[in-house]
């Protein structure tokens, strides 16, 4: 997983080095609008992905004891 999450950093960066020295030449493969909104709806995504998440967790989770307490002072998983 670190090592994909390496490539992906590693292809990002390099994609928007590319982008600057072909804005630095003129050359404009993609508006930097089509960038801009693109960027701000991948941003909105993963907050609204976060705030589900998050939400779920608070109201979602299961109320229900997850360890049996008769068995000591250690916490024993339910079988």
């Amino acid at each position: 997983m670190k090592k994909l999450i390496g490539i992906i950093a590693f292809l990002l960066v390099f994609v928007c080095i590319v982008l600057l020295v072909l804005a630095i030449w003129g050359i404009q493969p993609f508006s930097w609008l089509a960038i801009s909104k693109t960027a701000l709806t991948i941003l909105i995504g993963c907050v609204g992905i976060l705030v589900l998440y998050v939400l779920g967790y608070l109201f979602l989770r299961s109320e229900k004891k997850e360890y049996d307490t008769d068995k000591g002072n250690k916490a024993h998983p339910i079988k």
